[in-house]
């Protein structure tokens, strides 16, 4: 089906983005006659999320472990990429051994792609997924030929120390309001789309003229979103070349 309206992955979007995205959109339709257009009641119930979503950000942000957080990601990640750069300097080792062991746990770690470009949570299940593939007892031979078995050490520790800061984030925010910012991302997301959905069919029922210039800008605010998160990417691939 051919959507009249631009789809954008919301997912993609880190928490601060989606929040500035979803309040953009809703300053959009805030300037239209959401009666007149029969829109209103699904308006109602995503400009209510959006307020939800908006108050989770600002408690996580007022959390004290919040630059912690921040500042281990940062720790996880420097190691994270100084043990890819080790391996992928032993692929050119003098020794034949160390090579052959390099070009095998490389493929270990392209089979993850570039963790540090994913959300916090799923970075950290992804370190827990590479460390449990990295201490097989094939995977542990070739990381001793190669003097590596240090940088599984202390990658996991790490890793381990930015999981507990966020649990304790977890556990303070959860003790001042009930709203998680996962899942109300999870709940302003499906409003969005039932939106546009709904916008959609009412264009293909009543025609294109009285929602023509709706959709315009909501159009041109997902376009500009898209072209943001394209941009990030290219600059994480670009980063992460660099370091490969």
């Amino acid at each position: 089906m051919a959507y009249i309206i631009v789809r954008i992955r919301f997912d993609h979007f880190r928490h601060e983005m989606h929040v500035g995205y979803v309040g953009t959109i809703d300053n959009v339709l805030l300037k239209y006659d959401l009666e007149g257009l029969l829109i209103r009641s699904k308006y109602d119930v995503f400009h209510v999320l959006v307020g939800d979503e908006t108050s989770a950000l600002d408690i996580i942000r007022k959390s004290g472990f919040t630059v912690e957080i921040e500042s281990q990601d940062l720790v996880r990640e420097k190691i994270y990429r100084g043990f890819s750069r080790a391996i992928m300097s032993a692929v050119n080792h003098y020794e034949k051994d160390k090579r052959d062991a390099a070009d095998k746990i490389t493929i270990v770690f392209k089979n993850y792609g570039n963790i540090t470009t994913r959300t916090l949570d799923e970075e950290t299940a992804a370190i827990e997924d590479l460390l449990r593939e990295l201490r097989t007892d094939e995977n542990t031979i070739l990381l001793t030929t190669l003097g590596l078995t240090g940088w599984v050490n202390e990658l996991e520790k790490e890793n381990v120390k930015f999981n507990e800061l966020m649990l304790a984030r977890y556990k303070e925010v959860s003790q001042r309001t009930t709203l998680r910012m996962i899942d109300v991302r999870k709940s302003v997301d499906k409003a969005l789309r039932d939106l546009f959905e709904q916008i959609e069919a009412l264009v293909r029922v009543n025609g294109m003229e009285a929602y023509d210039s709706l959709i315009k800008e909501i159009n041109a605010v997902n376009e500009r979103y898209k072209n943001i998160l394209a941009q990030q990417a290219g600059e994480r691939k670009a980063k992460y070349d660099d370091l490969s």
